[in-house]
């Protein structure tokens, strides 16, 4: 059965609670999903849950409005600094959503290679922020198709932990982190390929190298659903 389209925004979701939530009560990845999904205003569940509906359109440009927002920084330290700037606003309740949505998306259109590269850096790290990565694997799937690269990267990213891991430890957390990271960017491919900015047979070719074999069972069966 396929997935719904508002698994970005799940997924998303996922990796915020995991990255914040210690010792969280998780028996079952559906059981989670089920709680996310519950009314929140926190920053993150908005813009994700926004992007999940928009998809990879163009940004929406209001008329009348000037956007007067500064575009990132080039330079790769300071773009780094920037984005780690940005990351911090995840948590925030007080901002203007559709204007912040629509600045992310407005620059995430045009980041150049060595800013996607290192997006992809911080969202597959062990040791970036829950904030960074969350940003991190949101900007992937908003990049457009400069990020496509990236995307099969970390599709295709082994797990830093290989061991089963003790229930509600910290290895547990991680290790569920790193597969909603994987699977948010799976969504994003078939997102993709659903605008033709990937081939079926791109697609099959990125789906089959990904080693986690529960993924890539699931992510082949969704392909062969597909017209």
């Amino acid at each position: 059965m396929k997935l719904p389209k508002r698994v970005n925004f799940i997924y998303i979701l996922v990796v915020a609670v995991l990255a914040f939530v210690f010792l969280w009560e998780q028996q079952k990845l559906s059981s989670t999903l089920d709680f996310l999904e519950s009314d929140d205003s926190t920053f993150v569940q908005k813009v994700t849950s926004t992007a999940a509906s928009q998809g990879n359109s163009a940004p929406e440009i209001h008329s009348g409005k000037t956007n007067t927002q500064t575009p990132p920084p080039t330079a790769t330290a300071e773009f780094k600094k920037w984005f780690s700037a940005e990351a911090e606003k995840i948590d925030r309740t007080n901002e203007n959503f559709m204007d912040r949505e629509r600045e992310l998306r407005q620059h995430a259109a045009h980041f150049t290679t060595s800013q996607i590269d290192h997006l992809k850096s911080t969202a597959l790290s062990e040791t970036a922020s829950g904030n960074e990565r969350i940003m991190a694997s949101y900007f992937l799937t908003i990049g457009g198709l400069n990020s496509l690269a990236a995307l099969i990267d970390v599709a295709q990213a082994p797990y830093s932990i290989t061991n089963p891991q003790p229930a509600h430890s910290l290895g547990e957390t991680t290790l569920m982190q790193e597969k909603a990271i994987r699977m948010m960017a799976i969504d994003e491919l078939f997102a993709k390929y659903e605008i033709d900015a990937i081939t079926k047979k791109q697609l099959t070719e990125a789906l089959i190298k990904i080693p986690d074999q529960a993924l890539k069972q699931h992510a082949l069966k969704r392909l062969e659903e597909l017209q």
